[in-house]
């Protein structure tokens, strides 16, 4: 696949795999790339992935990918080298993302995503999510 213009980026645009979680395809795929999006289903829905779950995928890419000692990123270079993304429902109340991320970080994510989810409600809650600012 090619789009033009070019990116900047050298020597391509990041590419993040994304894969449901338990399966290990997905995993062994986003070792050979720049990161990954682990996503969770409860209820035929998509929920955010335990920080638990973020710990495990970041392990099995440093097993996968080999963590020399002294590195930074999971590939051995500087931190956030390869990104590791939580894909999140948007927060429905101000300062619950803040209250998470802690968890996360420790388990080696790099990226918070929030997502909405086109339900009842959700305008607005898109709404008072953007009007609570960062």
């Amino acid at each position: 696949m090619r789009f033009t213009p070019r990116p900047v980026q050298q020597p391509r645009i990041p590419v993040w795999v994304g894969g449901v979680l338990p399966a290990s395809r997905p995993v062994a795929r986003a070792a050979r790339w720049d990161g990954m999006v682990p996503i969770r289903f409860a209820d035929r829905r998509l929920v955010r992935p335990p920080a638990q779950d973020i710990a495990d995928v970041r392990d099995r890419i440093a097993a996968l990918r080999g963590q020399p000692e002294g590195g930074g990123g999971l590939d051995g270079g500087p931190a956030g080298a390869w990104d590791l993304v939580v894909w999140a429902e948007v927060a429905s109340a101000p300062g619950e993302v803040e209250k998470l991320a802690p968890d996360y970080q420790a388990a080696g994510a790099t990226w918070w995503i929030e997502t909405a989810k086109p339900e009842p409600g959700w305008w607005e809650g898109v709404t008072a999510r953007v009007a609570r600012g960062v």
